[in-house]
């Protein structure tokens, strides 16, 4: 698989969920896509590299208040430790990736 066959993975997966919008419809989309990405186990992503929560470029406990959660994150090697080289962070309905978002994911290619 290629890496940027990860939006053909999304699709899938939003094929697989009810019709909707709102919050609840991005929770759903999201969880069932961080499940199939851990079912995949991609070289440099693996189960760990998926929604993983950072705070000023470290990896923090998962949803701690005023971290960063990321959907996906390419790293050069299977560990936490190895340089970032790319980070995913989807979007349902009408949200958007703000330039203030990407900055702030930026801070994470530290960890």
């Amino acid at each position: 698989m290629r890496y940027d066959d990860l939006s053909d993975v999304l699709g899938e997966v939003v094929q697989t969920c009810d019709p909707g919008q709102g919050p609840l419809y991005g929770i759903e989309v999201h969880t069932k896509f961080a499940a199939r990405m851990r079912e995949l186990d991609l070289p440099g992503i693996g189960r760990h590299g998926i929604e993983q929560s950072f705070s000023a470029g470290d990896l923090v406990r998962y949803g701690l208040d005023g971290s960063v959660r990321t959907d996906v994150i390419l790293r050069d090697g299977r560990t936490s430790a190895a340089p970032v080289r790319a980070i995913w962070d989807f979007k349902t309905g009408k949200a958007q990736l703000t330039l203030a978002r990407a900055r702030t994911a930026q801070t994470c290619r530290r960890g």
